[in-house]
């Protein structure tokens, strides 16, 4: 009986001593890394109270014009050639690469601009957000912005592009990774800070405030009186069709004298601008006298910045339904139609359609190159509109 307690304690003694020894080794030598962790731990979750602190901008739901669904084709330029992105022919680009993180992000952020985002940073993605200047900066998501994470424990972190913000606040992103997946879509929540795993949220680098978002304003496929007048206004104004270019280019012509007396009515202070915008040769400038000499508008402003976020907002204008880049078609235009279009050059275009009597065509001016002219045919406005590099395009109607 004795040997048998013996043995019990023996036996409880061989598991107790080198638990306690298992149990100091664990304090002593992996208690650094405890600790580590529980810093690193505790820097998460007061960057997620810093993001959901007091003084945020309010999230504006809402998805990018022409959302990226999917891996860039070899022809756009903004992923693919040296002009518009620096990481093409370097290691971290093509032909190098097919696809990275910064080489994508750059392009996304540059197709979605319309042009080269001078200033933007090209170095590892987990310096983009400390070292980036020439942007404006912040932790509240915008439509277009780069989010920027710093891994937890390993270099480089990631970059990628919102593409839609939900009315919760959570957000969806694309992103490409450096030798892993080439694209993918990716939504993260508010309530997580848009972070997790190793993924720490840096910020947000935003686009500038330019109208390359989807539109707003109800829809309208039907046309009415006030685009009627608009065209035939147009049509009064400007040099009709078959007059020799001679006469409404910018070097030696001049714009129609009714247009001249109507400028000098609608925007009497324009002697103060430069170039062709003073004597009317240019598109913005065209179609702002024509609709405010309507009455129908009389606060349509001069500029392309101005008056595209002018008819998103206005109650007076509807967007034409279906009618934007990926859907040209001039069938789905109604007489007296605003178009406004964007190239990836960074300039931009409005102009006025019309239908009269079973003829289609365009009104419009260009920026010292032409006063205000018909220009008539349907295939040739089409043949305009169909140009590759057109990457935005809008065309709303007087309601």
């Amino acid at each position: 009986m004795n040997l048998a307690k013996k043995h019990i304690k023996i036996l409880i003694l061989s598991i107790i001593i080198p638990s306690i020894f298992f149990a100091i080794f664990i304090l002593t030598v992996i208690g650094g890394t405890y600790e580590e962790y529980i810093g690193v731990l505790s820097t998460y979750e007061n960057s997620q109270e810093e993001f959901l602190g007091e003084g945020e901008d309010e999230i504006q739901a809402g998805i990018v014009k022409g959302k990226r669904t999917s891996y860039p084709s070899r022809d756009n330029p903004f992923f693919f050639s040296s002009k518009y992105n620096p990481f093409v022919g370097t290691p971290n680009g093509p032909p190098a690469l097919t696809h990275n993180c910064t080489w994508y992000a750059y392009g996304r952020f540059a197709e979605i601009l319309g042009r080269k985002p001078v200033g933007l940073p090209v170095g590892n993605a987990d310096q983009w957000y400390p070292s980036c200047t020439a942007f404006k900066k912040g932790r509240t998501p915008k439509l277009g912005a780069i989010i920027c994470w710093r891994y937890i424990g390993v270099s480089y972190g990631h970059v990628a592009v919102v593409e839609e913000i939900k009315p919760n606040g959570d957000i969806v992103t694309s992103n490409s990774g450096y030798r892993g997946g080439k694209f993918w879509l990716q939504t993260w929540t508010k309530k997580s800070g848009y972070q997790g795993g190793i993924y720490v949220l840096q910020g947000f680098i935003y686009q500038p405030k330019e109208p390359d978002f989807t539109p707003s304003g109800t829809e309208i496929s039907s046309s009415g009186v006030n685009g009627n007048k608009i065209a035939n206004t147009a049509i009064n104004l400007a040099w009709p069709a078959g007059t020799p270019k001679s006469k409404y280019s910018y070097k030696g012509g001049s714009a129609t004298s009714m247009f001249k007396s109507t400028f000098n009515k609608m925007y009497p202070n324009h002697t103060r601008w430069g170039a062709g915008s003073k004597t009317g040769a240019s598109c913005d400038v065209f179609v702002g006298t024509v609709v405010r000499s309507t009455g129908y508008d009389t606060k349509y402003p001069r500029g392309f910045q101005e008056q595209l976020p002018h008819v998103q907002k206005s109650s007076k204008w509807k967007r034409v339904k279906g009618f934007d880049e990926n859907n040209r078609s001039v069938s789905m235009l109604k007489n007296g139609d605003v178009i406004f279009y964007k190239r990836t050059t960074g300039s931009v275009h409005t102009l006025i359609y019309y239908n009269k009597n079973g003829s289609e065509g365009r009104i419009e001016a260009g920026y010292r190159l032409t006063y205000g002219h018909v220009a008539p045919g349907r295939a040739s406005l089409q043949k305009k509109l169909n140009a590759r590099n057109i990457y935005k395009l809008y065309a709303y109607r007087a309601d």
